[in-house]
């Protein structure tokens, strides 16, 4: 007898109270999964956050910077960069605000999985203007740093493209679902290796190629301008930083210009020109080339002094990029007047009578 309590209490009774354990673990945990036991521990949690405008304050827009380094500014000896110089011309008429994303080093595809992400789609659809800059770095990080076989070579490189050009359509195609209306400047890519010999040309035929798909790219996505640079930088290392591959002050700023002028509104039509000009009207009754030719000298020098005047208006306000793009217009129209004052007759008063 005493064998058989003995065996009960050692055997027997722990695997009872454990199955009993068991199952009301078991019906608890059922119970809770349900919600069906006691009272919930707080509130309900919050529904999954979706895409949506970052409120801005009343009266200011919004300028986005998205991409590499050359959207940070690297190499800029002020630190500024051409997005600051944008903001700056921007902030001339109306009141704006910067959010800067760029990050150095990053290729094609971290911009795209940037644009992925629920914060930036939302500074996106509220971002009046976006400047992206991305595909630099995939060309560097493709071209190889051993000696290998040329071959080989391209076929890297032309992968690169292949998955640049890839990455740029999702990035508009995102920045576009986010936000249909704003204007995005897309930058080109320079050549900051820009040598004479032919592999100097080889690698400048690359870029163009570059370039070139990139903005058949762009062409599919309304209110995308491609910012070209080669030009900017192609035999002029002066406009380039210590480091030899970015730009320096000078250089950010002719960027900056270039992306100001895209950005500007044209109205260039006859009727609005002939509403605005300052200009006394082409006189109608001349019967003399040498008077045609007077004429039209006047016009061009009163638009060069005109020219002179918003240069100075300009300086006063502090808009460099806008300063210098009227005095690159101004060179050429004197560069015209030279030309034309050029026919006009020399008058010798000792000939006259």
């Amino acid at each position: 007898m005493n064998v058989r309590v003995a065996r009960f209490w050692l055997w027997y009774a722990p695997g009872i109270l454990a199955l009993a354990a068991a199952l009301l673990f078991g019906t608890g945990f059922a119970l809770a999964l349900r919600g069906s036991l006691g009272e919930p521990l707080g509130a309900a949690p919050p529904p999954p956050r979706t895409a949506s405008k970052v409120e801005k304050a009343p009266g200011k827009r919004l300028l986005l910077v998205l991409g590499d380094s050359l959207a940070r500014g690297t190499g800029d000896e002020s630190g500024r960069g051409f997005a600051s110089d944008v903001l700056e011309s921007l902030r001339r008429r109306v009141p704006t605000d910067i959010a800067n994303l760029a990050v150095n080093g990053a290729e094609s595809a971290d911009v795209r999985e940037l644009i992925s992400s629920t914060n930036v789609r939302a500074l996106a659809a509220n971002a009046d203007w976006i400047l992206l800059s991305a595909g630099g770095n995939d060309l560097s990080h493709a071209v190889p740093r051993g000696i290998g076989s040329p071959v080989a070579a391209l076929e890297d490189v032309g992968k690169a493209r292949a998955q640049m050009i890839a990455n740029i359509r999702e990035i508009l195609t995102g920045l576009r679902e986010a936000n249909p209306d704003a204007p995005i400047y897309l930058i080109g890519l320079y050549d900051p290796f820009s040598e004479a010999g032919p592999a100097a040309r080889a690698g400048a035929s690359v870029i163009l190629s570059w370039n070139a798909a990139v903005a058949e790219t762009a062409v599919a996505f309304r209110n995308v301008f491609v910012v070209p640079t080669f030009d900017i930088f192609y035999g002029r290392a002066d406009r380039l930083a210590a480091d030899r591959f970015h730009p320096n002050r000078s250089g950010y700023q002719l960027i900056a210009e270039r992306i100001v002028q895209l950005g500007g509104l044209a109205e260039g039509t006859l009727g609005v020109v002939g509403q605005r000009t300052t200009l006394p009207d082409y006189p109608l009754r001349l019967t003399s080339g040498e008077e045609s030719v007077a004429a039209l000298s006047d016009a061009l020098a009163s638009f060069a002094r005109a020219g002179r005047i918003a240069i100075d208006e300009m300086n006063d306000l502090k808009d460099t990029v806008s300063a210098d793009v009227l005095t690159g217009i101004v060179r050429g129209v004197d560069k015209w007047l030279w030309f034309v004052e050029a026919h006009l007759p020399r008058r010798n008063d000792g000939d006259e009578g």
